[in-house]
């Protein structure tokens, strides 16, 4: 395989991010830009990665756990939000819930410092705070959120999103 070859198949998430939003792709580490889990996670006695590529690697993985739940489907079930996602310590974890053609759902952990930077979305979005507090900034305009507070972010408006402390979101993108 060539050189340029290899190159480009490492970086498509990191292209595909920046030529959808005009905005330079966050660090993730050891993380996967779009598949969940895929990243390190902390142990007491260190760290331990958890890699799964499909559905069926994360039934195996869930079955592995004791928690064979966790790979059914999240339709028609009573969900606690919080307990869904756990956070990562210096990362930004996200789950998506929902991807349809008619718009997002997401939930998002941020540890404590971080963030996303300034950028803008093509749909209109609404921010949900789960847990902890925020400060959320849209158009040069910030609002600090604590849990149960909501925001809507309108469509092509430059937002960023910064956590002095812990916190967990869900996010509404709505395709119109």
């Amino acid at each position: 395989m060539a050189l340029l070859d290899t190159q480009t198949s490492v970086l498509a998430n990191q292209a595909l991010f920046y030529l959808a939003s005009g905005d330079l792709p966050p660090r993730l580490g050891n993380a996967h830009a779009t598949v969940v889990p895929y990243q390190v996670f902390p142990a007491i006695d260190g760290h331990f990665i958890i890699a799964c590529g499909n559905d069926a690697q994360f039934a195996r993985l869930s079955v592995l756990l004791g928690e064979p739940d966790m790979a059914e489907d999240i339709f028609r079930r009573v969900l606690k939000p919080t307990e869904l996602i756990s956070y990562q310590e210096g990362s930004v974890v996200s789950r998506t819930l929902i991807d349809s053609k008619a718009g997002t759902v997401t939930l998002f952990a941020f540890d404590q410092g971080q963030g996303l930077s300034e950028h803008t979305a093509p749909y209109d979005a609404m921010v949900h705070v789960l847990e902890g507090e925020t400060r959320i900034t849209i158009a040069g305009e910030a609002s600090d959120l604590k849990a149960g507070d909501m925001i809507i972010m309108p469509a092509s408006e430059p937002h960023a999103v910064h956590g002095s402390e812990r916190f967990k979101m869900l996010l509404i993108m709505v395709r119109g």
